[in-house]
């Protein structure tokens, strides 16, 4: 619902690449805008932002949301 209103959408996450795109792949989910695997669990502010201006994500307008 989201990628059809024309938001772009991540996941960004300490899991490795091969573990997301598995899942991905599996269950035909093909609606991100960047799949990012290396972030750590320390230091996840300066990386989101990092992430936030190299995809030009909107500050303004960009929602985050965790798994825990």
């Amino acid at each position: 619902s989201l990628k059809s209103q024309g938001y772009r959408i991540a996941i960004i996450s300490s899991n490795s690449r091969q573990n997301i795109m598995s899942i991905l792949i599996r269950n035909d989910i093909d609606i991100f805008d960047v799949v990012d695997t290396s972030m750590s669990l320390f230091g996840k502010g300066k990386k989101l932002i990092k992430i936030m201006n190299k995809g030009n994500f909107n500050k303004d307008n960009t929602l985050y949301i965790g798994d825990e």
